[in-house]
């Protein structure tokens, strides 16, 4: 499951009109089930193409949670790895001007979505996430 909020604009296209699109200033998204196939194969891609086309919002927070018991910098560096391979698939290379965008917003949480004490945890780091973009 994946929840997100985001504090910026969004723009929509009516047919075949070009609009031109703009990164949204904030967004925080939470992924539970965080080491899973959404993650890796979906979610970090995708963020690493908002970054590559300049629509990577300004200030980006990416929580993870699942139950297994990694640290925010293993999490984060299993996640590159995998996109490096990823890329590497299609001959490309990763940036690290573009994935450190992306990776310095990145926490890893231990936690299960049945449990209460997850989304005080979470909640609590979402809260911290806020404090340090507003200082």
């Amino acid at each position: 499951m994946l929840k997100a909020r985001s504090r910026g604009t969004r723009r929509k296209t009516a047919g075949n009109d070009p609009v031109p699109q703009t990164a949204a200033a904030a967004r925080d998204d939470c992924d539970f089930g965080a080491n899973g196939d959404l993650t890796r194969r979906l979610i970090v891609p995708a963020l690493y193409n908002l970054s590559r086309s300049g629509l990577l919002p300004q200030r980006l927070a990416l929580v993870g949670v699942d139950h297994n018991d990694k640290s925010s910098e293993e999490w984060r560096d299993s996640l590159k790895q995998f996109l490096s391979d990823l890329l590497a698939k299609n001959s490309e290379t990763l940036d690290d001007k573009l994935w450190q965008p992306i990776a310095q917003g990145m926490r890893f949480l231990k936690g299960d979505f049945t449990d209460d004490g997850a989304y005080q945890k979470l909640a609590g780091v979402l809260k911290e996430l806020d404090q340090q973009q507003d200082s």
